[in-house]
């Protein structure tokens, strides 16, 4: 599958009742705990990959981030899998370490194809992220830029690093 989406700051703006207005189906409210794995053998920072194990509730999920394509939005082929419980014993038995953790609370609402992420992300801020996951990413641009405009936020800037990137960083 093919992630493709668009990250921006929020700031203060409110964009609930936007997203009602437009007919968007709220989801629920969850935190997630992100644990970001080195590769024994592979710079990630280098290749522009990641393996992620996330905890939310009750559930734990594995994924591996392909490296991020160019342009306008960021795409890249993305691979999860559902688990039953965390496999942080087994990832460091395997020889990956823990490099990096994201907490967030995330409140997820769906516009036709296209999830719309408000994020509040502990120690960096408000964001909001624009995504479509498909198989073939071709027109999920398109889907992405129409709701960012309907939301008025099509003149933000464009944020291109992860959570994780902008953590680092800060």
């Amino acid at each position: 599958m093919h992630e493709v989406e668009v990250k921006v700051r929020a700031g203060d703006t409110l964009l609930e009742p936007v997203l009602l207005a437009l007919g968007a189906v709220a989801g629920r409210t969850v935190t997630q705990e992100d644990t970001y794995y080195q590769h024994p053998h592979r710079d990630f920072a280098r290749s522009d990959e990641a393996l992620r194990v996330r905890h939310s509730g009750d559930r734990f999920e594995l994924t591996y981030k392909g490296p991020r394509s160019g342009g306008n939005v960021k795409s890249r082929v993305e691979f999860t899998h559902e688990l039953d419980n965390d496999p942080a014993a087994l990832l460091q038995a395997l020889g990956f370490v823990p490099a990096a953790g994201v907490r967030k609370t995330r409140m997820s609402w769906q516009v036709g194809d296209v999830t719309v992420a408000l994020d509040d992300v502990a120690g960096l801020g408000r964001f909001v992220e624009v995504e479509v996951v498909a198989k073939d990413p071709t027109g999920a641009a398109a889907q992405i830029e129409s709701v960012l405009s309907s939301l008025g936020l099509n003149d933000r800037p464009r944020i291109v690093e992860s959570y994780v990137e902008l953590q680092l960083r800060a």
